[in-house]
């Protein structure tokens, strides 16, 4: 019925013509984002076009990029287009047992770094970092990205203004928004980040359909919303029976987990579903 409504708003020149602005979809956002000003706000081809122009911005030929050693494997294709070099934060198994990633670091290891970025929550971890520890990872004066694809299903809803100046934060309407095929993403930062970005973009780059289709999600968040609660409660369902489930909307299987290790069950005297 929701989708039927949208068509419903389409017409011919939707299809026909090329995209119109995108400043009706950044006034939208601006919105759903608690009035942070439309010149902050970069829209872009996916969230994916969004992190290779970031990409594009700040690494040159030599330089460091400092990211999780598990991450999202396009971070690497950007990397090598722009002829960059990676340094790895590392993951560690704490006392529970769970993946965590350490930022305690020597800072020896950012001499030459142009740009941090990690996933929050990180995928194919689905790990969330705390407040705390994004405000220590924007101390460094260093440009940092927090790509939140997976934001509406973790523990990430932190102030926009509430970091570093040099914080872009990156978010998609591929997740929890179910609208992977209309390749729209968008990043949040400083004016003057945002205006550098967009010299760097291609002129027609969102179409008016997939457009349209953002900001009639945006007008009915709450069908999201109910959508992201349903998968939060089934994720904590099936916490009840496998250990370290984290913050996407999927499940991270390392070792250790009950279906890579065969005694697991013996161990916790818990079973598996089936």
């Amino acid at each position: 019925e929701l989708f039927k409504r949208f068509l419903d708003t389409l017409t011919q020149e939707d299809f026909i013509n090329y995209p119109t602005s995108t400043d009706d979809l950044k006034d939208r956002l601006s919105r759903f984002h608690f009035k942070i000003g439309a010149d902050k706000i970069f829209i872009g081809h996916g969230s994916d076009s969004v992190l290779s122009t970031v990409f594009n911005l700040f690494v040159t030929p030599g330089s460091k990029v400092l990211m999780p050693e598990a991450h999202f494997p396009m971070y690497d294709v950007y990397l090598q287009q722009n002829q960059g070099v990676k340094e790895t934060l590392k993951y560690e198994i704490d006392e529970a047992g769970e993946l965590r990633l350490n930022i305690e670091f020597d800072e020896s290891i950012l001499a030459d770094v142009s740009l941090i970025v990690v996933g929050n929550p990180n995928s194919p971890v689905g790990d969330c970092l705390t407040f705390r520890q994004l405000a220590k990872l924007s101390s460094y004066g260093i440009p940092l990205v927090v790509d939140q694809a997976y934001g509406e299903f973790g523990k990430t809803s932190f102030g926009f203004d509430r970091l570093a100046d040099d914080v872009i934060f990156v978010n998609t309407f591929s997740k929890a928004w179910g609208a992977a095929g209309c390749r729209i993403g968008y990043a949040i930062a400083k004016p003057e980040i945002v205006e550098k970005l967009n010299k760097l973009k291609p002129m027609f780059e969102v179409s008016e359909v997939s457009k349209k289709f953002a900001m009639f999600l945006l007008d009915n968040n709450l069908e999201v919303q109910q959508y992201v609660d349903e998968v939060a409660i089934e994720r904590e369902i099936l916490s009840k029976v496998i250990p370290f489930v984290y913050y996407g909307n999927w499940i991270h299987l390392h070792d250790g987990s009950p279906l890579i290790d065969p005694t697991w069950e013996i161990k916790t005297g818990a079973r598996l579903p089936g």
